[in-house]
């Protein structure tokens, strides 16, 4: 493993470097997935690598010196994106190439979600449709996008209005999400926190159903958030995470630090980009509200520190996988298999790194800690 200071000044130049040869044309807001393996769709895609590449540079403290002028630009460019489209909650955040991927006429390309489709249609599939995950999607985005501006003090052209966050419909939406998929439900719940946190309204009644809602999801034998008779695995914490990042935008505690900190301490560190991070940051979090077992956690993030090193590469960047860029986003394929960094694993390992950092320098960290 690399000498961890002068390390992190060489990643820091670096990643600089990486983002401006990512630049389509020059242009400060559009960005390319990677330079290697591009496909046609992911050239085309803007609103999420924008997102991306905003946060990187808050993580690497390039937004420390932007203008006024510099953050109001990105901010009406993120903000362009913004419609009030009938299909999608009132205000959502829509990439029109995102959802053209998803016509029927794009059959070569979509064609899985076209066969399930319509097997749903003549009732022999009862899984998710193309239009269920496109609305999750949209969701996901708008979220992204709202708190990329909210991480630079910026704010949305007007207000985002989704109706199944009101408190007569809140309870249904919670008691649908699957905990049988952690992760998945973990999202849904960290997006509908987000969105109550972001709202113009109080929401004290909705926040208060939220937070009484997951209270009863934690388990006290791993301290992971789900189906109680799970057994311990990544998936889990994975999805604690996003739990975690939920219970932050509300201002509430984590029920169980201790039993989460030994459940992510046991497992063994996957190599995948949102694995990695996920697992430093329920460890980072919860190292702040407990000094419990802090110098097996050292030693863990030292450990994980050493597998990020090797998604990382000397001209700059960070690959996804180990040996393989980032090739989908959001269903969508944007890239072709090929062992080159690309702008998901980097901003999720340079957010990895940002947490390292804080922790083992006691908060004395070069990086600013993005709030997801």
């Amino acid at each position: 493993m690399k000498e961890f200071d002068s390390w992190i000044n060489e990643v820091i130049l670096s990643t600089d470097v990486f983002l401006s040869q990512l630049r389509k044309n020059s242009d400060q807001y559009m960005f390319y997935p990677n330079l290697k393996s591009t496909t046609s769709h992911g050239r085309k895609l803007n609103l999420g690598f924008s997102c991306y590449a905003l946060k990187i540079n808050y993580i690497i403290g390039n937004t420390d010196n932007f203008t006024e002028s510099d953050i109001n630009k990105w901010s009406d460019y993120i903000n362009s994106f913004q419609t009030k489209d009938t299909n999608f909650p009132e205000g959502s955040y829509v990439d029109t190439f995102y959802l053209n991927y998803f016509q029927k006429l794009n059959f070569v390309q979509n064609y899985k979600w076209q066969i399930k489709d319509l097997l749903y249609f003549i009732k022999l599939y009862k899984g998710e449709t193309s239009n269920d995950f496109i609305f999750k999607s949209i969701i996901a985005e708008t979220k992204q996008a709202i708190s990329t501006l909210l991480q630079v003090n910026s704010a949305q052209k007007f207000q985002y209005i989704n109706n199944q966050l009101e408190e007569s419909s809140l309870e249904r939406l919670l008691n649908e999400l699957n905990w049988e998929n952690p992760w998945d439900a973990g999202a849904q719940f960290a997006n509908t926190a987000f969105f109550l946190q972001a709202s113009s309204k109080e929401n004290y009644k909705e926040k208060e159903i939220l937070i009484n809602y997951i209270k009863k999801l934690v388990s006290q034998n791993t301290g992971t958030y789900g189906v109680e008779r799970q057994a311990l695995s990544s998936a889990l914490v994975n999805g604690s995470m996003k739990v975690l990042t939920g219970l932050d935008w509300l201002d509430s505690e984590i029920h169980n630090p201790e039993k989460l900190i030994d459940s992510s301490l046991s497992l063994k560190p996957s190599s995948e980009g949102c694995d990695l991070v996920d697992v430093v940051y329920v460890l980072y979090k919860c190292s702040l509200v407990t000094e419990h077992r802090k110098t097996e956690i050292r030693e863990y993030l030292k450990l994980i520190l050493g597998v990020i090193q090797k998604h990382y590469f000397d001209q700059g960047g960070f690959s996804y996988f180990k040996d393989s860029c980032q090739t989908h986003y959001y269903g969508v394929k944007i890239a072709n298999k090929f062992k080159c960094p690309d702008l998901h694993g980097t901003i999720l390992l340079i957010w990895a790194i940002s947490m390292i950092d804080s922790f083992l320098k006691d908060g004395n960290s070069k990086f600013n800690i993005l709030k997801p």
